[in-house]
């Protein structure tokens, strides 16, 4: 029943031969609907720089939470693709440095490496294979990042795969089949074989792909409101060269279009913080992820208490930054 009870979802499971095992749709999704929710059962925030103590250190941590798991739970977790980027290193020297490594340990790292979502393992979506055009996406459901729910980014028909990107939003946006190829095979060793990949490559958007990465904002916050004034500008380019792209907002880019408002506050822009709010609610309504749903109604209280700010001329103090930041 545990096993049954997480996988009763409108999903199958299929095996794609050389591609592994994959997810199945077993009915008509359309976008935006909730195909399913799963939970995490393994978490590790421990970074892997395949060094002999931490493999062994994060192996030992693995099973450990695996030996509180059922049994059923358990085998699936061992059941999930493994990293042949740590198998080969292991094979090179099988003591890694000398320091016998559990062979238990090996393949619990090799797995987790594989297949994790942030530092967490969620043993259902884990199945789902990758597309550089996907037609499903994931998001967690509360703070906690325990729960992740999958939705549909696009229509999906009854016996279509269900695919996601492994590939950072802007990664997948602004990389070309090149670039792309590049980052799938060096951190899961595959070779992408997509619809997008097995078309053409548009060209169009080369220039503009390129002006998006030149964009993207750093991470130092500005000191005075001249300066707020010309990120919120160049984020402003920035969402729009995301959106002549794209063609419509995406709730791949929800966290841009919020940051879009926030910066129209700490720039004293009122347009900027329409514009983003605007967007950001039509990425919600197209998404319905629940989170981003909790997100805009936080966010637009947020605004709403410094509103009284938006009209000053003065630059905004740390509480403000803190705040929108």
């Amino acid at each position: 029943w545990t096993r049954h009870k997480r996988l009763c979802v409108p999903v199958m499971v299929k095996d794609f031969g050389e591609k592994g095992r994959g997810l199945v749709a077993s009915r008509d999704f359309k976008i935006g609907y909730i195909i399913m929710k799963d939970k995490a059962v393994v978490t590790s925030s421990a970074e892997v720089d395949m060094y002999p103590l931490d493999v062994m250190d994060c192996g030992e941590n693995m099973s450990r939470q695996l030996l509180q798991l059922p049994e059923v739970i358990r085998a699936e977790y061992f059941q999930l693709s493994q990293s042949k980027v740590v198998f080969n290193k292991f094979e090179e020297d099988p003591l890694f440095g000398g320091i016998p490594i559990p062979a238990v340990s090996k393949l619990a790292v090799a797995i987790f490496l594989n297949n994790r979502i942030g530092n967490k393992i969620y043993l259902s979506l884990s199945l789902i294979n990758h597309s550089c055009y996907p037609n499903a996406g994931w998001h967690h459901t509360d703070e906690s990042y325990e729960n992740e729910e999958l939705r549909a980014t696009r229509d999906i028909k009854n016996g279509e795969e269900i695919t996601s990107s492994y590939l950072s939003n802007f990664e997948a946006l602004t990389n070309n089949k090149v670039k792309r190829q590049e980052k799938l095979q060096g951190s899961w060793s595959f070779v992408c074989e997509c619809e997008k990949c097995e078309t053409c490559e548009d060209e169009s958007f080369a220039s503009l792909k390129r002006e998006i990465e030149k964009l993207l904002p750093s991470k130092r916050p500005p000191t005075n409101l001249a300066g707020w004034k010309s990120l919120s500008k160049s984020h402003e380019r920035l969402v729009d060269a995301i959106l002549t792209i794209l063609g419509k907002p995406s709730p791949d880019f929800y966290f841009d279009f919020k940051t879009l408002a926030s910066f129209g506050q700490l720039a004293r822009n009122p347009n900027l913080v329409d514009k983003g709010m605007k967007l950001f609610l039509q990425s919600v309504d197209i998404g319905q992820f629940s989170f981003h749903k909790k997100e805009y109604e936080t966010h637009k209280k947020r605004l709403l208490n410094w509103k009284r700010n938006l009209s000053s001329r003065k630059s905004p103090d740390m509480d403000e930054v803190t705040t929108f930041l």
